[in-house]
């Protein structure tokens, strides 16, 4: 139980402070990266493929993960 509900402040947290990008999530994050766009938090979805192209690139992020379903 604790853990979950740490989890769900740090959701929380990325929600309260960062902009949602959604699936283009990797695409922002180069373009902030290489200056193309305003620097800034984002958060959003990436698939593992585009999680390891930003790791090659030099691109800083976090894997954030999910929030248990409510019944576990």
């Amino acid at each position: 139980m604790a853990f979950r509900a740490m989890l769900t402040a740090l959701h929380e947290h990325v929600a309260a402070n960062a902009e949602p990008v959604g699936k283009n999530f990797a695409e922002e994050a180069l373009k902030i990266h290489h200056g193309e766009s305003e620097s800034r938090a984002i958060y959003g979805e990436a698939s593992a493929e585009d999680a390891q192209m930003l790791h090659e690139e030099g691109v800083e992020f976090m894997p954030l993960p999910r929030l248990p379903e409510g019944r576990n």
